[in-house]
Protein backbone atom coordinates (compact mmCIF):
# COMPACT_ATOMS: atom_id res chain seq x y z
CA UNK A 1 0.00 0.00 0.00
CA UNK A 2 1.26 3.47 -0.88
CA UNK A 3 1.56 5.94 1.95
CA UNK A 4 1.24 9.52 0.76
CA UNK A 5 2.83 12.29 2.80
CA UNK A 6 0.35 14.36 4.78
CA UNK A 7 1.36 18.02 4.96
CA UNK A 8 -0.44 21.32 5.18
CA UNK A 9 -1.16 22.66 1.65
CA UNK A 10 -0.91 26.24 2.98
CA UNK A 11 2.69 27.49 2.92
CA UNK A 12 2.07 30.94 4.45
CA UNK A 13 -1.06 32.40 5.96
CA UNK A 14 -1.54 36.09 6.75
CA UNK A 15 -5.04 36.84 7.97
CA UNK A 16 -7.57 35.76 5.36
CA UNK A 17 -4.84 35.38 2.73
CA UNK A 18 -3.34 31.92 2.32
CA UNK A 19 -0.49 31.15 -0.07
CA UNK A 20 -0.47 27.49 -1.05
CA UNK A 21 2.49 25.37 -2.01
CA UNK A 22 1.30 24.74 -5.57
CA UNK A 23 0.89 28.50 -6.05
CA UNK A 24 4.47 29.01 -4.95
CA UNK A 25 5.61 26.33 -7.39
CA UNK A 26 3.82 28.10 -10.25
CA UNK A 27 5.48 31.38 -9.23
CA UNK A 28 8.93 29.80 -8.99
CA UNK A 29 8.47 28.02 -12.33
CA UNK A 30 7.40 31.18 -14.15
CA UNK A 31 10.24 33.17 -12.54
CA UNK A 32 12.82 30.55 -13.60
CA UNK A 33 11.51 30.54 -17.17
CA UNK A 34 11.75 34.34 -17.25
CA UNK A 35 15.29 34.39 -15.76
CA UNK A 36 16.62 31.58 -17.98
CA UNK A 37 15.07 33.15 -21.08
CA UNK A 38 16.53 36.58 -20.31
CA UNK A 39 19.93 35.01 -19.64
CA UNK A 40 19.89 33.12 -22.93
CA UNK A 41 18.72 36.12 -24.94
CA UNK A 42 21.46 38.28 -23.41
CA UNK A 43 24.17 35.66 -24.07
CA UNK A 44 23.16 34.69 -27.62
CA UNK A 45 24.38 37.10 -30.29
CA UNK A 46 21.77 37.53 -32.98
CA UNK A 47 19.06 35.80 -30.93
CA UNK A 48 15.81 35.36 -32.78
CA UNK A 49 13.70 36.23 -29.75
CA UNK A 50 13.85 39.58 -28.02
CA UNK A 51 13.16 40.24 -24.34
CA UNK A 52 9.74 41.53 -25.37
CA UNK A 53 9.00 38.24 -27.17
CA UNK A 54 9.93 36.32 -24.01
CA UNK A 55 7.72 38.54 -21.85
CA UNK A 56 4.81 38.10 -24.27
CA UNK A 57 5.26 34.32 -24.44
CA UNK A 58 5.41 34.10 -20.65
CA UNK A 59 2.27 36.23 -20.32
CA UNK A 60 0.38 33.99 -22.76
CA UNK A 61 1.73 30.89 -20.99
CA UNK A 62 0.59 32.14 -17.57
CA UNK A 63 -2.88 32.93 -18.91
CA UNK A 64 -3.09 29.53 -20.60
CA UNK A 65 -2.01 27.78 -17.41
CA UNK A 66 -4.50 29.52 -15.14
CA UNK A 67 -7.52 29.67 -17.47
CA UNK A 68 -6.92 26.22 -18.97
CA UNK A 69 -6.24 24.64 -15.57
CA UNK A 70 -9.41 26.06 -14.05
CA UNK A 71 -11.62 25.25 -17.04
CA UNK A 72 -10.11 21.78 -17.23
CA UNK A 73 -11.00 21.16 -13.58
CA UNK A 74 -14.53 22.40 -14.18
CA UNK A 75 -15.06 20.36 -17.37
CA UNK A 76 -13.21 17.15 -16.42
CA UNK A 77 -14.02 16.73 -12.74
CA UNK A 78 -17.02 18.76 -11.53
CA UNK A 79 -19.10 19.60 -14.57
CA UNK A 80 -22.44 18.77 -12.91
CA UNK A 81 -21.68 20.97 -9.87
CA UNK A 82 -20.63 23.94 -11.97
CA UNK A 83 -23.48 23.47 -14.46
CA UNK A 84 -25.91 23.92 -11.58
CA UNK A 85 -24.05 27.01 -10.29
CA UNK A 86 -21.95 28.41 -13.17
CA UNK A 87 -20.82 31.53 -11.27
CA UNK A 88 -18.78 29.26 -8.99
CA UNK A 89 -16.29 28.84 -11.85
CA UNK A 90 -14.85 32.19 -10.73
CA UNK A 91 -14.52 31.13 -7.06
CA UNK A 92 -10.80 30.46 -7.35
CA UNK A 93 -10.37 30.51 -3.55
CA UNK A 94 -12.23 27.20 -3.46
CA UNK A 95 -9.34 25.66 -5.39
CA UNK A 96 -9.40 23.30 -8.32
CA UNK A 97 -7.00 23.21 -11.26
CA UNK A 98 -6.39 20.40 -13.69
CA UNK A 99 -3.01 19.54 -15.18
CA UNK A 100 -4.68 18.36 -18.39
CA UNK A 101 -6.64 21.59 -18.74
CA UNK A 102 -3.53 23.65 -17.97
CA UNK A 103 -1.55 21.78 -20.60
CA UNK A 104 -4.28 22.29 -23.21
CA UNK A 105 -4.52 25.94 -22.18
CA UNK A 106 -0.78 26.48 -22.61
CA UNK A 107 -0.81 24.73 -26.00
CA UNK A 108 -3.68 26.95 -27.18
CA UNK A 109 -1.98 30.07 -25.81
CA UNK A 110 1.33 29.22 -27.48
CA UNK A 111 -0.38 28.57 -30.83
CA UNK A 112 -2.06 31.96 -30.52
CA UNK A 113 1.24 33.62 -29.54
CA UNK A 114 3.18 31.88 -32.33
CA UNK A 115 0.69 32.94 -34.99
CA UNK A 116 1.22 36.59 -34.08
CA UNK A 117 4.99 36.10 -33.87
CA UNK A 118 5.05 34.35 -37.25
CA UNK A 119 3.20 37.22 -38.90
CA UNK A 120 5.71 39.70 -37.50
CA UNK A 121 8.74 37.62 -38.53
CA UNK A 122 7.35 36.93 -42.00
CA UNK A 123 7.20 40.69 -42.60
CA UNK A 124 10.67 41.12 -41.10
CA UNK A 125 12.09 38.25 -43.16
CA UNK A 126 10.54 39.62 -46.37
CA UNK A 127 12.14 43.01 -45.74
CA UNK A 128 15.49 41.32 -45.00
CA UNK A 129 15.29 39.28 -48.21
CA UNK A 130 14.64 42.44 -50.22
CA UNK A 131 17.67 44.12 -48.61
CA UNK A 132 19.82 41.04 -49.38
CA UNK A 133 18.74 41.03 -53.05
CA UNK A 134 19.51 44.74 -53.33
CA UNK A 135 22.93 44.27 -51.70
CA UNK A 136 23.80 41.36 -54.03
CA UNK A 137 22.76 43.33 -57.10
CA UNK A 138 24.79 46.34 -55.96
CA UNK A 139 27.88 44.14 -55.41
CA UNK A 140 27.47 42.52 -58.79
CA UNK A 141 27.29 45.84 -60.58
CA UNK A 142 30.14 47.41 -58.59
CA UNK A 143 32.62 44.54 -58.77
CA UNK A 144 31.35 42.48 -61.65
CA UNK A 145 30.72 39.43 -59.46
CA UNK A 146 28.75 38.45 -56.41
CA UNK A 147 31.84 38.04 -54.24
CA UNK A 148 32.98 35.40 -51.75
CA UNK A 149 30.46 33.10 -50.11
CA UNK A 150 28.94 34.61 -47.01
CA UNK A 151 27.82 32.87 -43.81
CA UNK A 152 24.21 31.80 -43.88
CA UNK A 153 21.97 33.00 -41.05
CA UNK A 154 20.12 29.69 -41.11
CA UNK A 155 22.99 27.22 -41.40
CA UNK A 156 25.27 28.62 -38.68
CA UNK A 157 28.52 28.69 -40.56
CA UNK A 158 27.54 26.79 -43.69
CA UNK A 159 28.66 28.88 -46.67
CA UNK A 160 26.04 29.79 -49.22
CA UNK A 161 26.46 28.51 -52.74
CA UNK A 162 27.64 31.14 -55.17
CA UNK A 163 30.40 32.31 -57.46
CA UNK A 164 33.64 33.66 -56.11
CA UNK A 165 34.80 37.08 -57.17
CA UNK A 166 36.47 37.08 -60.56
CA UNK A 167 40.22 37.78 -60.47
CA UNK A 168 41.23 41.22 -61.70
CA UNK A 169 42.32 41.39 -65.33
CA UNK A 170 45.86 42.43 -64.35
CA UNK A 171 46.36 39.10 -62.55
CA UNK A 172 45.71 37.17 -65.75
Amino acid sequence: MLVHPQFDPVAVSVGPLAVRWYGLMYLIGFALIWAAGRYRIARTPGAVWTAKDLDDALFYGILGTIIGGRLGYVLFYKLADYAAEPWRVFYVWEGGMSFHGGMLGVIAAMVWFASGLARRYRLHRAAGAARARHRAARQFHQRGAVGPPRRSAVGDGVPERGRRAAPPLAAL
